[in-house]
């Protein structure tokens, strides 16, 4: 009986020294964590009109991995940018001056996502603000932009709605194999001149991008800025050089902000309501396919009208512009009683002193702006 004891306290023993064994080898692996996320520049924020270099610093804990995020558009989602090590607890990524001199205000989200060893990851972001006044048009000539030209019709009462129409360019893409432009219109660029209060800006349009020497074209609708900050493409709307386009940004008849792009050659439709969704078309008496929803937007409105073609940005920065050769707008509209186009309304595309994009002087027509080179 005593040795069946000493054999069944020793199996116990060994069997408990087992499981204690298996806990310590089974140990849960240290939680990875972001300690802080910093972005400064040495002239700290909010930025002035020139811009500085942006410098992203992150302190983490037991990560392997660190990948910086930023905007690929002004209004798009966050992509990554860069990877490095940051098993010593920390990185930097310095990020080169924010182009803008045409809206007061412009915000940009920076983040990171790290990862430890055993594939743990966490994200974490920050959004920061760049703020520049535009300069004030000299003698009645055309205010200057990095990135927008065309007009902007100023108005101390609330518009209530702005539109136009012009015909997608053929860009030469042999010129400009990767770039792209912007052509919309628009409600709420530039601040109030009454108080010089700034809300957002809600626009509607198409892009046209050369992407390795051939031409993509897409119609969208974005708010900027918003919270949640938004934009969209429409899809299945497809878009070609020569085609008639149509947009809008308007209160439509329930009361609610609206915007429409159209293409009349087509018949196709993109239609967004703050507060309700988006979608497409196939004409104006057509079925609406819905696409999203905007129930969590508003938008209260704004005091400039713009018809722009704009060099639009990427990581906060302009793409190269495209050679888009001439856009015409015509059958311009607002809900101004009484109101024409000045030309110290037009504003120019000025990149390192060069103009790069002007708009012709107006006419009861409208206007055509020219890609400058």
């Amino acid at each position: 009986m005593r040795l069946l004891r000493s054999i069944l306290l020793t199996a116990m023993l060994l069997l408990a020294a087992g499981y204690a064994g298996a806990r310590d080898t089974s140990a849960a692996p240290p939680h990875v964590a972001v300690a802080s996320l910093d972005v400064s520049t040495r002239a700290g924020w909010p930025l002035p009109a020139a811009g500085a270099p942006v410098v992203v610093k992150v302190r983490v804990r037991n990560a392997t991995t660190c990948t910086f995020l930023a905007q690929r558009r002004t209004f798009s989602s966050l992509y990554p940018v860069k990877t490095v090590g940051c098993a010593s607890g920390r990185a930097t990524w310095t990020v080169p001056p924010i182009a803008n001199s045409h809206l007061s205000s412009v915000h940009v989200t920076y983040g990171v996502r790290v990862q430890g060893a055993d594939g743990q990851t966490v994200r974490r972001t920050v959004t920061v603000t760049q703020r520049a006044a535009a300069a004030a048009a000299p003698n009645g000539a055309p205010r200057q932009s990095t990135n927008w030209s065309g007009y902007v019709v100023p108005s101390t009462t609330a518009l209530g709605s702005v539109g136009g129409r012009w015909t997608v360019p053929t860009l030469d893409c042999s010129a400009t194999p990767n770039g792209g432009v912007a052509i919309w219109v628009g409600i709420g660029g530039y601040p109030s001149p009454a108080d010089g209060a700034f809300g957002s800006l809600l626009q509607t349009g198409i892009t046209a991008d050369c992407i390795d020497g051939a031409q993509q074209n897409r119609a969208w609708w974005e708010q900027y800025p918003s919270e949640p900050n938004r934009s969209a493409d429409f899809a299945g709307f497809p878009i070609s050089p020569g085609d008639r386009i149509e947009a809008a940004v308007f209160v439509g008849p329930t009361g609610a902000w609206q915007t429409r792009v159209a293409d009349l050659t087509t018949g196709l439709e993109g239609l967004m309501t703050i507060g309700s969704g988006w979608g497409i078309r196939t004409d104006s008496n057509g079925a609406f396919t819905p696409q999203g929803d905007t129930s969590d937007l508003s938008f209260s409105g704004g005091y400039t009208a713009e018809w722009i073609v704009e060099d639009y940005a990427e990581l906060g920065s302009p793409v190269p512009l495209a050679a888009y050769g001439t856009v015409d707008f015509s059958d311009l509209s607002t809900s101004l009683p009484s109101w024409s186009l000045t030309g110290a309304e037009g504003i120019e595309i000025v990149q390192g002193g060069v103009v790069r994009s002007a708009p012709s002087a107006p006419t009861p027509a409208g206007f055509s702006v020219s890609y400058a080179g």
